[in-house]
């Protein structure tokens, strides 16, 4: 009995940590990004397929040898599709589709997104219409692309676009003569 004490108390405190500082940006954000490691969802480009879908603890809705989607339920009457796009087994791409049927909360949780990558990665550049924050991704010396539409895009044709990646996994998979930087 002490023993299942001790591990429910473990794990508790593992759960609140891992999304400790999230609360601020909302339950929505909070359950949409489920913790602060990594990028999104606690992953990154450079992460291997299996350590992904070990990630996520939803059955995925499509898989083959390049990608992997979960549909994935918001609290709060909504849903999102996630895809995440490899190259041999090496995650490189995350997309991110958000489904909100209250136009409010969808628009609230499109600034909560801006506002915790300016907080963890600086403040944002616009290129082409896009909210773009860059990072380096000290381990493997590339860069790691954060790209979304702004809550504007939203309120005109009720589309947001969301994705995370880091092309040159790709482009040094499929030709080995690229040098990295």
């Amino acid at each position: 009995m002490q023993n299942r004490i001790s591990i429910v108390l473990f794990l508790s405190i593992v759960v609140v940590s891992c999304t400790l500082g999230l609360e601020k940006y909302g339950t929505t954000f909070s359950s949409v990004m489920k913790n602060g490691n990594g990028v999104f969802r606690g992953l990154k480009p450079g992460d291997s397929k299996d350590f992904v879908r070990r990630s996520e603890a939803f059955d995925p809705i499509a898989i083959n040898d390049q990608m992997i989607s979960y549909e994935i339920p918001l609290a709060d009457n909504g849903h999102m599709v996630v895809t995440y796009g490899f190259e041999k087994d090496t995650l490189y791409e995350i997309t991110m589709d958000l489904y909100v049927e209250n136009t409010e909360t969808a628009l609230q949780i499109i600034k909560n997104f801006k506002a915790y990558y300016d907080d963890k990665f600086g403040i944002h550049n616009v290129e082409s219409g896009f909210c773009v924050w860059k990072t380096e991704d000290e381990k493997r010396k590339s860069i790691i692309t954060i790209e979304m539409t702004n809550e504007h895009e939203f309120e005109t044709i009720g589309n947001w676009s969301f994705s995370v990646y880091d092309y040159s996994i790709a482009l040094t998979k499929n030709n080995p003569t690229i040098i990295k930087k």
